[in-house]
């Protein structure tokens, strides 16, 4: 029996194309766009939006915001009242005018009208503040006006007088007014002296002031314009 060849020469059979299908109808509508993407899905998060902590930062600064604009408004509307808004506003309205009452020297509390009704050792207005402007014996006590122009006030005073001895000191009255009157009572030193009555400190001012004393023996006297002389109360 012959060997078989080693090669073969016939043909080899090729394989039979498939049979074309048929094609799939196509669909009514307008085509779908390539690169449109698909909508989310119900539900799903969606990734253009903030995130909740983002929001809230957003607010916050806002409100900073407006919380600085408000307090800024405030301060320039307390510090200009009248509206205007410009920095360089300024309040225009007259202050307080300042005083120019007389300089006083030291230990001294009073002057003028001040000084009406006050103890005149009290307000610094005796001592060496103080002249005797007319002076009268009166039985054994002795009546004095005492004068101090830097208060620009007189009182009254007695001296060697009984307890109970009165005196009163009378200064005339000003712009019409009533006389201005001060009393007062010896103790048992047989001293005392009146509050004191405004006089002021025009030029003949003191010497219209008198000083008069009632005695507990009934007898009654006044300073008069000279020192020394005695005048019916």
């Amino acid at each position: 029996m012959p060997d078989p060849p080693l090669f073969s020469t016939a043909p080899a059979a090729l394989p039979e194309p498939p049979e074309p299908s048929e094609p799939s109808p196509r669909p009514s509508g307008p085509p779908a766009l390539p690169d449109s993407p698909a909508p989310p899905a119900a539900g799903a998060p969606d990734a253009a939006a903030p995130a909740p902590n983002g929001r809230r930062r957003v607010v916050l600064l806002v409100a900073a915001a407006a919380g600085v604009l408000f307090a800024g408004t405030a301060a320039v509307l307390l510090g200009n009242p009248d509206g205007r808004m410009d920095g360089n506003a300024k309040d225009l309205r007259p202050g307080p005018a300042p005083t120019t009452g007389p300089t006083l020297p030291a230990g001294v509390r009073c002057t003028g009208q001040e000084c009406a009704g006050q103890d005149p050792e009290t307000m610094g207005c005796g001592g060496a503040y103080a002249r005797t402007t007319a002076g009268a014996t009166v039985g054994g006590a002795y009546v004095e006006v005492r004068y101090s122009e830097v208060c620009g006030a007189a009182w009254a005073r007695i001296t060697k007088a009984g307890p109970g001895d009165r005196l009163r000191v009378t200064a005339p009255a000003q712009g019409g007014g009533a006389a201005r009157t001060e009393s007062g009572e010896a103790g048992a030193d047989g001293e005392a002296y009146t509050r004191m009555v405004e006089v002021g400190s025009a030029a003949g001012a003191p010497a219209r002031v008198r000083a008069c004393a009632t005695l507990t023996t009934g007898q009654r006297g006044c300073t008069a314009t000279g020192a020394g002389r005695t005048a019916a109360p």
